[in-house]
C-alpha cells in the first residue's frame, strides 16, 4: 500500500469478506487460480494490486487506519428493493 497511488474503497454486505477473497483469492500467485485478481494482475506477494482483510474484525482494524469516520458513506442498494415509481 506504499509503492504508489492507492484507491481505498469499503465494501459491505452480506458475506462481503467471503465474496471479495474469492475474487481475489491466494497470496502466491503459484496458487491462485486464473482470472482472479492475484492471478492476473500482481507479479509477487509484495508487488500486487489489491489488499482484502481476512475477517470482519481484521477490516474495522484496517479501516481505521485508512479512513476518519467522516470520509465513510453508508448507501442503500436500491436495486436489491426493485424498481421505484415516479411520482
Amino acid at each position: 500500500l506504499s509503492s504508489g497511488p492507492v484507491a481505498a474503497t469499503v465494501w459491505g454486505g452480506p458475506s462481503v469478506v467471503h465474496t471479495s477473497r474469492a475474487m481475489i483469492q491466494h497470496t502466491n500467485l503459484a496458487e491462485a487460480a486464473p482470472s482472479t485478481t492475484w492471478r492476473d494482475y500482481s507479479v509477487h506477494i509484495s508487488r500486487n494490486t489489491t489488499h482484502c482483510s481476512r475477517s470482519v474484525e481484521g477490516a474495522q482494524r484496517e479501516i481505521q487506519l485508512r479512513f476518519q469516520s467522516s470520509e465513510l458513506a453508508c448507501w442503500v442498494n436500491c436495486a436489491a428493493e426493485g424498481p421505484k415509481q415516479k411520482i
